[in-house]
């Protein structure tokens, strides 16, 4: 097909399709490792919430601030088995 075409023609194309190629493979092998990346950085980000949303309450208990805690317990509860190790939150009710 490239042969019936002149040069100026054939030449764009052949660029272009090898880019395309390059540009698909290129991603088809960054992706999956990006992607992982940026599941551990959300995990590591959640994990270090939850820290400090712990030692809040901790504070909390500490001081006899416990009232204003007392409301979202039930929501707590429900994060059972969610939250993996930190579902141990739920045991201050």
């Amino acid at each position: 097909m490239l042969t019936r075409l002149s040069l100026r023609k054939s030449l764009p194309l052949v660029l272009g399709l090898f880019g395309l190629a390059f540009t698909l493979l290129l991603t088809a092998w960054h992706l999956p490792w990006r992607a992982d990346e940026a599941l551990h950085s959300w995990r590591n980000h959640t994990q270090q919430h939850l820290a400090l949303l712990q030692s809040s309450l901790s504070d909390h208990r500490r001081y006899g601030r416990i009232a204003r805690w007392r409301p979202s317990w039930p929501t707590w509860r429900a994060w059972k088995g969610c939250a993996g190790q930190w579902s141990s939150t739920s045991s201050y009710a």
